[in-house]
């Protein structure tokens, strides 16, 4: 009877274990690179007039009859400016007010984005109540009914672009071959 002598080397596997545990709990680097495509999934929705479940709300017949009367309007502005050697003069401008084209405005456009060690966080510029008004539906003015159009949303695109994107980066701890640009981070 031929006995055998084995030893397994366990270091190699405990040593990518342990890396890729410590690369899941640094994932600012992705959330980094996970910005643009976030931008680009926003723009998205807000070229497509789109929520989450369906298409925005139209504005209502009043609102935009209130809307075309007001670009209707021509705003005169006058200016005095004093002069040393010509007196006082008097500058009349006049420009047409402008309607937004889109529900939201520039709403959707007013988005900024921040990588945290856990998070990418994607939080409106826009005075805070006005944008969840917006986001959420409410009562707003005179008892004007504001239906909700949801606006900052992650489309489940997004999310698959995402979740590849940390699992290519937590793999990398056990095969650093691996890279994250062999993600198109787009969409």
């Amino acid at each position: 009877m031929q006995i055998v002598d084995v030893t397994i080397d366990f270091s190699d596997p405990e040593r990518g274990a342990a890396e890729m545990s410590r690369r899941a709990d640094t994932l600012a680097s992705v959330f980094q690179a996970l910005k643009r495509p976030a931008r680009q999934d926003q723009e998205d929705h807000a070229q497509k007039a789109m929520g989450s479940d369906g298409p925005w709300p139209r504005r209502a017949q009043a609102t935009l009859d209130k809307l075309n009367e007001r670009a209707a309007r021509v705003v005169v502005s006058r200016r005095k400016r004093r002069n040393w050697n010509r007196g006082t003069q008097v500058t009349i401008r006049t420009t047409k007010r402008r309607v937004a084209s889109t529900p939201l405005g520039i709403l959707p456009k007013a988005i900024r984005y921040s990588a945290r060690g856990d998070a990418l966080v994607a939080k409106s510029a826009i005075a805070r109540g006005w944008g969840s008004a917006h986001q959420q539906g409410a009562t707003v003015g005179r008892g004007s009914r504001l239906p909700a159009r949801e606006f900052l949303w992650f489309s489940d695109r997004f999310l698959e672009v995402m979740t590849e994107a940390i699992e290519l980066h937590v793999i990398r701890g056990w095969d650093p071959s691996v890279r994250l640009e062999r993600l198109r981070l787009s969409l």
